[in-house]
């Protein structure tokens, strides 16, 4: 059973807080709740914030999906 996270955004003035990093512990934390065995997702290419907070997240990249960044994290 794999989990997609289809979107995450912070408020630009709160940016820089942990709050992005925060709600995808929350995310995992619930989809292992869940039984999910993987968690999905994409990033624009040039998003280098998202795409460095998720690779030290551990997800992994894949490849590219749709012409975004696609990641995967083992649970």
């Amino acid at each position: 059973k794999s989990a997609s996270i289809y979107s995450v955004e912070v408020l630009s003035n709160q940016r820089g807080k942990g709050y992005g990093k925060k709600l995808i512990e929350n995310a995992i934390t619930r989809c292992k709740l869940k039984g999910c065995t993987s968690i999905e997702l994409n990033t624009e290419l040039d998003n280098h914030v998202a795409n460095n907070l998720y690779r030290g997240m551990g997800f992994q990249l894949r490849g590219l999906k749709d012409g975004f960044n696609n990641y995967i994290k083992p649970l």
